[in-house]
């Protein structure tokens, strides 16, 4: 999380210590000829981003958290996410979880508007849904969707729709899921008959229900039963 402009180091004297880059008079951070922090140092110490020295990653990683403390942000933030795999015509298996593993749904008309909002919003983001279960703080999803945008889109405006009614109906407020979704290419057929069975069997291995087909939020009655 160290921008690359940040090349060079420095201390007025001895080696190189993490601890010492929280007092600013000790160290000093420079860019050409502009000096961020402290003062003018009498010798510098150069770090090859590439191959750090482990005196050097003490020195990244603090003047990170220095950064982080600094500005008031999260060290998230500073990070690139890695990209999403998405094929397009190829299924995928997503879930989303509660903010700390909290619960999202709190009653049954929760459940029921998720699902009816998933209902309007796939066929609207082309993503063709194959199985689902609701477990009180998380959600599975195994779906296609046609373009590589469409799952994003579809799991944001879902998201969003679904955080809003639920603050509204329970006098809450802030965040609800934990950050961004997982979400995983399911490639093989073997492995796409397995997350099916493991989706659906998700009630059962909680020990919310002894039957899939006695747990009213997830497609096992759809898809093994064929009741719609």
């Amino acid at each position: 999380y160290i921008h690359p402009a940040c090349l060079r180091f420095s201390r007025r004297c001895g080696p190189p210590m993490a601890s010492a880059l929280a007092r600013r008079s000790s160290y000093s951070l420079s860019s050409s000829s502009n000096l961020i922090f402290g003062v003018r140092p009498r010798f510098s110490t150069l770090i090859d981003l590439d191959r750090p020295s482990p005196d050097g990653l003490a020195i990244l990683n603090a003047l990170g958290d220095r950064i982080v403390a600094i500005l008031g942000i999260e060290k998230a933030a500073l990070v690139p996410r890695r990209p999403r795999i998405i094929l397009p015509e190829t299924p995928i298996h997503a879930v989303q979880r509660g903010n700390n593993r909290n619960a999202c749904f709190f009653a049954d008309g929760d459940y029921t508007y998720y699902l009816h909002e998933l209902q309007e919003l796939a066929p609207r983001f082309q993503c063709a849904i194959h199985a689902y279960a609701l477990l009180t703080n998380h959600v599975h999803l195994l779906l296609t969707p046609t373009e590589p945008s469409a799952l994003s889109a579809l799991m944001k405006h879902l998201g969003q729709r679904y955080v809003q009614y639920v603050n509204r109906r329970h006098g809450r407020s802030g965040t609800l899921w934990e950050g961004r979704f997982y979400s995983c290419v399911v490639e093989e057929e073997s492995y796409l008959l397995r997350c099916y069975r493991y989706i659906e069997l998700n009630p059962v291995r909680a020990k919310m229900v002894r039957h899939p087909r006695d747990y009213r939020w997830s497609s096992y009655r759809c898809n093994a039963e064929g009741e719609y």
